[in-house]
């Protein structure tokens, strides 16, 4: 098991549990179960009315599977050893399955006659026969001791519980103990601490062990809980809006940098949120741009830069090393997106016809050809034709921005909006990075206009928000739609190709 353990200062064995269990005559199940003692409140100065496992500990002294460190103490904060979980495991499949022939007589090590039961009865791992004494004496995790309980019969496991795959906060259905948990969640064995947080890794206390053996062994203990998995979650940005988000939608909203608790008072700068994003990078799958990529990588990119710098760099690359204006490579055309007059899954993302790609071939024929994803593969082309010249468009310097940015892991996405010129606007392509839940505006293309006319990169169009611009850019069109479909690259590199070689 991947758990680990931690050493306890002395193993209390005989102190913390009983000698072996007297066995009732024909009775199995939970009515084997017999009271062997009496229990008088008070009698453990350490387990007041008022603390909540003391119901548990009565229960389980009054059945004999437990006694006190001492006369007046039970030690309920003492951790809980490997050894007296086997121990406990064995006694209670004795009782409940009234093994007569149980045989737990003084031994030495004192736990050797529970391991040796529990591995000839399936209980135990057969390995553990071979764990030196050291083991038997560390205290154990939570998610140890779930896994250990578990191997008790199934009977003892009934549902009545309402808890959703997934519900558990702490607790992914991928870890090795979660069907262990769930169960034990659902029998009404567990329940969890501080918004039913299950907490894996953390010890197991005495107070806590009687209450899972009471509530295991005394049906009546057990208690309720239902945990069903959310339909919408609150969401909260760095600029601090917050979201009512559908659960089924959350993932994407986590890449973008929203969380599910309130950022600090104060907005991060754009700079903090960039080194501070979660990085997914991602590669086009055209291999000959990728190796247009990497080649400007190794030129400016460093491995010490944070992600911020890097992005900077991209920026600053784009900036020296194109001119604004038609592309020299093969003539292609920004494509103006309106309704679709075609038939496409993605009715209003589609180019009117416009001038030939190549060889008379219209956007139009390359969405068609490449479904949903044309968007992404169009940007491939573009940045493709961006690195191969010396000028490009709007379009070319966003869309070679966008697959840089998606190569250092950043979610990038390009969109189309009207940009002032003067005292009009016009169409125009840029770019946002969404960190922290919020927009940004990466503009390279004008970026450059600006600086050819001052020699100057003043940044104005570099990670700013939509109200700071909003005296520069109106109309964003189609920006969810841009953002959606934008994906990871998954369009068919191969038939893109093809388009392109035919």
């Amino acid at each position: 098991m991947k758990h680990q353990y931690r050493l306890a200062a002395a193993m209390l064995a005989i102190l913390l549990f009983c000698s072996a269990a007297v066995l009732p005559m024909n009775a199995v199940g939970f009515d084997a179960f017999e009271e062997k003692k009496t229990y008088t409140q008070g009698q453990f100065k350490d387990v007041g009315e008022e603390n909540w496992f003391a119901e548990n500990v009565a229960a389980v002294y009054r059945l004999g599977l437990m006694i006190g460190t001492a006369d007046d103490s039970f030690s309920p904060d003492g951790m809980v050893t490997a050894a007296e979980i086997y121990t406990l495991i064995a006694r209670i499949y004795a009782i409940y399955t009234e093994d007569r022939m149980a045989d737990f007589s003084a031994a030495s090590p004192w736990y050797s006659p529970y391991v040796t039961y529990g591995i000839a009865h399936g209980l135990i791992p057969a390995e553990t026969a071979d764990r030196p004494a050291a083991y038997f004496g560390q205290s154990v995790t939570r998610a140890f001791m779930v896994e250990a309980f578990s191997a008790l019969p199934d009977e003892m496991w009934a549902e009545i519980n309402l808890v959703d795959d997934g519900a558990i906060p702490d607790v992914s259905m991928d870890e090795e103990y979660a069907a262990d948990v769930y169960r034990a969640y659902r029998a009404g064995i567990l329940v969890g601490t501080d918004g039913n947080v299950f907490s894996a890794e953390k010890g197991v206390t005495r107070a806590e062990i009687a209450a899972i053996v009471g509530r295991l062994v005394v049906p009546s203990q057990r208690l309720r809980v239902t945990l069903q998995n959310p339909t919408t979650v609150i969401l909260y940005a760095a600029n601090g809006s917050s979201r009512i988000v559908p659960y089924e939608e959350t993932e994407q909203y986590y890449l973008r940098g929203w969380k599910d608790t309130p950022y600090p008072t104060e907005t991060p700068s754009v700079t903090v949120l960039l080194n501070e994003a979660s990085l997914d990078p991602v590669k086009t799958g055209y291999t000959p741009l990728d190796a247009k990529i990497d080649a400007v990588f190794a030129k400016i990119i460093k491995p010490a830069m944070t992600t911020e710098e890097k992005v900077r760099a991209c920026y600053d690359y784009l900036i020296n090393h194109f001119s604004y204006g038609r592309s020299e490579a093969s003539g292609w055309y920004r494509p103006i997106y309106a309704n679709n007059p075609y038939d496409s899954p993605s009715p209003g993302l589609i180019c009117t016809p416009v001038p030939a790609l190549a060889s008379s071939r219209g956007y139009e024929y390359f969405f068609r050809a490449l479904g949903e994803h044309a968007l992404e593969a169009y940007a491939v082309l573009y940045a493709s034709e961006m690195l191969s010249g010396t000028h490009g468009w709007c379009d070319h310097y966003s869309l070679t921005f966008v697959v840089m940015m998606r190569r250092i892991g950043l979610q990038c996405f390009p969109v189309y909006a009207s940009a002032k010129n003067g005292n009009t606007y016009g169409v125009h392509m840029l770019t946002f990075i969404t960190v922290g839940g919020v927009d940004y505006i990466f503009d390279p293309q004008i970026e450059d206009v600006l600086v050819q006319s001052t020699g100057i990169c003043s940044y104005k169009r570099y990670g700013k928000t939509i109200e700071e611009l909003k005296d520069h850019y109106r109309d964003f069109d189609l920006m969810e739609d841009c953002r959606q479909l934008f994906g990871p690259f998954s369009y068919d590199a191969a038939k893109m190709q093809a388009i392109l070689n035919s």
